[in-house]
């Protein structure tokens, strides 16, 4: 008889799983490439580098917003939060990782190969 239902029951519990599918793609995102500079540089260099990323994301996504006119206060999670969210998790890998670190992963970047 679940033929039977009406349309917005349906529609309620695909509606109570969406936050849950967001969460869990936000997470992925944020670990995906965490995961991958751990793979290719040293240790000391990996919270450096994730804070550059994550900040270089921020303003990317807050430039896509910007230039989509997306709105910046939408009752669900909108450009502007994700730009937001990418910026805190920058600053605090940033707070996070030591300036001798930093000055290494520069230096690393700067010198010729």
């Amino acid at each position: 008889m679940n033929r039977w239902r009406p349309a917005h029951a349906r529609a309620d519990r695909s509606a109570m799983l969406r936050p849950q599918v967001v969460l869990a793609a936000l997470a992925a995102a944020a670990v995906l490439p965490l995961l991958l500079l751990a793979s290719l540089l040293p240790p000391p260099l990996v919270i450096p580098a994730f804070s550059l990323v994550a900040l270089a994301c921020a303003g990317l996504t807050a430039l896509a917003a910007w230039w989509r006119g997306a709105a910046r206060d939408g009752e669900h999670i909108t450009l502007w939060d994700i730009a937001g969210a990418a910026a805190f998790i920058g600053f605090a890998a940033g707070m996070l990782s030591d300036p001798n670190q930093v000055l290494h992963l520069f230096e690393r970047w700067a010198m010729p190969r």
